[in-house]
């Protein structure tokens, strides 16, 4: 069989380790993206700037909280956006029965740019939860759910959708 070209993707993340605050590691990160695609109007570069600030909550909780800002260009300037992303997620590991948590929520902020008139700055969110069994130091078995929830001006690009995925890690 032949397969067809879809696209190819170059990126490029540096980060760094920083002592914001007397608690937890604030990383900072840059990452560029290039991405081409089988059509020259999806060809696109991407920016990205992000902060994670870690927090320790007594013995063994914890939580992260994060900001980005995406800068997208795209051959064709009409798909071109900026995205502003906040998440909070909390860890608690070994919580019953052996099991770790993640709860998690992000919001998302779209500005559509050249396209701002008919669908406004979309807003996407995000709650989730998941699961984290170890079996041994060498298997982990995970199951996360997702619900995601968008909202544009323009009626035909809201959405909502329920993400289930399951995963089995081998450590070596």
């Amino acid at each position: 069989t032949n397969l067809e070209f879809y696209n190819n993707t170059l990126g490029v993340e540096l980060g760094n380790d920083i002592s914001l605050l007397k608690t937890g590691r604030t990383k900072v990160s840059f990452k560029y993206s290039s991405i081409s695609s089988y059509l020259n109007d999806l060809n696109y570069t991407s920016v990205r700037w992000g902060m994670t600030q870690d927090l320790k909550l007594g013995s063994y909780k914890s939580m992260m909280v994060s900001a980005f800002m995406d800068r997208a260009s795209y051959e064709d300037s009409r798909y071109d956006y900026n995205s502003y992303l906040l998440r909070l997620d909390l860890f608690l590991p070994n919580s019953y029965y052996d099991l770790g948590f993640i709860a998690s929520i992000s919001s998302n902020f779209i500005d559509t740019l050249s396209q701002s008139d008919s669908r406004g700055t979309e807003k996407v969110y995000t709650p989730s939860v998941k699961v984290i069994k170890s079996y041994t130091k060498n298997i982990k078995i995970s199951a996360e759910y997702n619900y995601i929830y968008k909202i544009s001006d323009s009626e035909s690009y809201n959405y909502s959708k329920h993400v289930l995925m399951a995963n089995i890690e081998y450590f070596n």
